[in-house]
């Protein structure tokens, strides 16, 4: 049997009212908590309040001790670098970190 067959064959054991029916309950409309944006869209009143707050990302510091150059023996005094324990920054969705 084909793909199509098989397809027509178990849309055939189902009456066509049933079908409907299923698919009137998939398409209902969204309600008013699913439509309301606002709280994510910038206004004069929220415009510095950040939503979306920055995941921790640790920064860590590492102290180079005095050594020489590699290729010309030079002296390079000693000093602190830092960097990011993770590559880049990750910010959460709205409600994802507690306040």
């Amino acid at each position: 049997m084909t793909m199509q067959e098989v397809y027509e064959q178990h849309n055939g054991k189902l009456s066509s009212g049933k079908i409907n029916e299923s698919r009137i309950t998939l398409r209902r409309s969204l309600n008013q908590h699913e439509t309301d944006l606002s709280p994510y869209v910038r206004s004069e009143a929220n415009h510095l309040e950040s939503k979306f707050q920055m995941l921790p990302n640790p920064t860590l510091y590492m102290f180079v001790a005095p050594h020489l150059s590699t290729k010309d023996r030079v002296p390079v005094p000693g000093y602190l670098t830092e960097f990011k324990l993770y590559e880049r920054d990750e910010y959460a969705l709205p409600g994802e970190v507690a306040n």
